[in-house]
C-alpha cells in the first residue's frame, strides 16, 4: 500500500475509534514553524537490532530524528514482560481459512 493511502487509512481508523465525548480541546489551523511547508514523523516499532545498526547511523548522517518504540518485555530480567492481548492465534488462523475478506471485514 502506498504511503499516502496508508496515511488516509490510519486517519480513517483513528477517526472511527474516538467518540465526540472523548475529544478534548480545540483545533487550531496555523502555519508550520520557521516557514516549513510540512512535517513527517519517522517511527520504528519493536526495537529490532537492525534499527540500531542501520537506521540510527543513516538518520544521524542525514541529520534526521526518529522515534523508537521498544518492547521491554523482550529484555531478560525486565519487570514488564510482554503479554499477548487479543484472539488466540489458532482462532485467527481458522477464521482466515473459512471467512473471505470483503469490504465489511477488511479492517
Amino acid at each position: 500500500m502506498k504511503a499516502h493511502a496508508m496515511c488516509w487509512v490510519l486517519f480513517w481508523l483513528l477517526a472511527g475509534c474516538s467518540r465526540q465525548s472523548d475529544i478534548i480541546g480545540t483545533t487550531e489551523i496555523t502555519t508550520w514553524q520557521y516557514g516549513k511547508r510540512g512535517a513527517i514523523s519517522i517511527t520504528f516499532d519493536d526495537g529490532s537490532i537492525n534499527q540500531f545498526r542501520k537506521a540510527i547511523p543513516l538518520l544521524n548522517d542525514l541529520g534526521y530524528k526518529g522515534t523508537f518504540f521498544i518492547i521491554t518485555g523482550n529484555i531478560p530480567g525486565s519487570a514488564h514482560q510482554a503479554k499477548f492481548v487479543g484472539w488466540p492465534l489458532a482462532e485467527i488462523v481458522h477464521e482466515s481459512t473459512v471467512m473471505p475478506t470483503n469490504p465489511a471485514n477488511f479492517f
